[in-house]
């Protein structure tokens, strides 16, 4: 499905000339973010995966590797299991190859900052720190595209939440990031940027990106986002199923995803050029207790009312393997840093593969500084045309 094309590498997806935001104010947000972004690195085992593929390629075709709740990472703030969804930060996500952040926000004294529900996930970090973050690691790494999904969950969409964030994406440096557009393209022109996946209400009569503002809560369900587009979304997040064993609990979200993964993987006729998105996150309320999000993604310990000993995350990497090479869409997942092949069986590129078995630690408990460092090359993906690599490497020198 996603095959390389030196052709494409070569030419069509290294910009002449990158951009790049300021130092000064780059350092202060990536300071106050740090709680939400963790301290800026290069290395992972996936961080340029997206540069092997075609400039042709719409981005509905792609297979994209997500994150459910995206800031909800750190437990030095996160006091709830059943509000922790990640155990590492944004950067660390990135060069995991992550490529769908699924972002919520809500007013903060004023300010925007990053929320799961009602519960503020970093007393410091802002909402644009966190989009800063995003920029410059773009300029780092320019032939990869960012799907950005923004959600309200805490507070009220106002107009003043609504021009903030327009003014983010119009204004310096977001204008040279941003795509606003009310469908998706193709990948060659989204090379380097983010695409707004928008799920709060916006009242302006412009286009304002991929309006996703009739998503149904805790369903499986069809949205015309715009002429000729339509979004099939999984996000059955909410499992309560009364008196069952936790094994059935994972078994029946397991169901959900399984079914929207397979409409997706069929060739042919209109579905084909439509956008999936599949959420592998969940929980419920058992006799026993609740199983939290940790729980039903990972499977039982010690700590949870569960007896299942595989997780959704576990049966999905199976599910995804004997489907590698299919079209999938959008998979989110909650801590998708285990199992360690997840997020690579996501992609389901046999073009790539990673070199490193593991994510890094988390490069940050939340009290770091937040310095920017230059990057040492990184380890991205090993293409297996050695050549391609090689070349690619040699362009990003005479661009830098």
């Amino acid at each position: 499905m996603l095959a390389w094309s030196s052709a494409a590498v070569l030419l069509g997806s290294l910009p002449l000339a990158l951009a790049a935001v300021d130092p000064t104010q780059l350092q202060q947000h990536l300071t106050r973010g740090v709680g939400i972004l963790g301290n800026y690195s290069t290395s992972g085992s996936l961080t340029d995966w997206m540069a092997a593929l075609d400039d042709s390629a719409a981005l509905t075709s792609l297979n994209l590797p997500g994150t459910h709740d995206s800031a909800a990472w750190n437990p030095s703030s996160i006091t709830k299991p059943l509000l922790q969804c990640q155990d590492l930060p944004i950067f660390n996500q990135l060069n995991a190859g992550v490529r769908f952040f699924d972002i919520r926000f809500g007013n903060m004294n004023g300010t925007l900052g990053l929320y799961h529900s009602t519960a503020l996930l970093d007393p410091n970090a802002q909402l644009e720190d966190v989009l800063w973050g995003m920029y410059h690691w773009l300029d780092d790494h320019p032939t990869e595209t960012l799907v950005v999904s923004l959600k309200v969950d805490s507070g009220d969409t106002t107009a003043d939440v609504q021009q903030k964030v327009r003014g983010y994406t119009t204004s310096a440096p977001g204008s040279d990031y941003w795509i606003t557009d009310a469908t998706l393209g193709n990948l060659g022109a989204a090379r380097g940027k983010m695409v707004l996946f928008r799920r709060f209400a916006y009242a302006g009569t412009e286009t304002f990106g991929l309006d996703m503002t009739q998503w149904l809560d805790n369903a499986s369900f069809a949205i015309k986002y715009a002429d000729g587009a339509t979004a099939y979304v999984e996000d059955n997040y909410e499992l309560n199923l009364g008196n069952v064993p936790a094994d059935t609990m994972v078994t029946t979200k397991l169901g959900y995803v399984t079914a929207n993964l397979d409409s997706a993987s069929v060739t042919g006729g209109d579905n084909a050029t439509q956008l999936f998105i599949t959420f592998g996150s969940g929980g419920g309320q058992l006799s026993s207790g609740y199983i939290n999000p940790r729980t039903l993604a990972l499977g039982s310990t010690s700590t949870n009312p569960s007896s299942t000993t595989d997780g959704v995350n576990a049966k999905l990497l199976s599910y995804l393997q004997q489907h590698s090479g299919a079209r999938l869409g959008v998979v989110l997942l909650d801590f998708y840093n285990t199992p360690t092949d997840l997020v690579l069986a996501a992609i389901a590129n046999s073009n790539i593969k990673a070199n490193a078995t593991t994510d890094p630690t988390p490069s940050s408990s939340g009290s770091s500084s937040g310095q920017p460092t230059t990057p040492a090359g990184g380890s991205a993906a090993v293409l297996d045309v050695s050549f391609g690599l090689a070349v690619i490497g040699t362009l990003f020198a005479l661009v830098l």
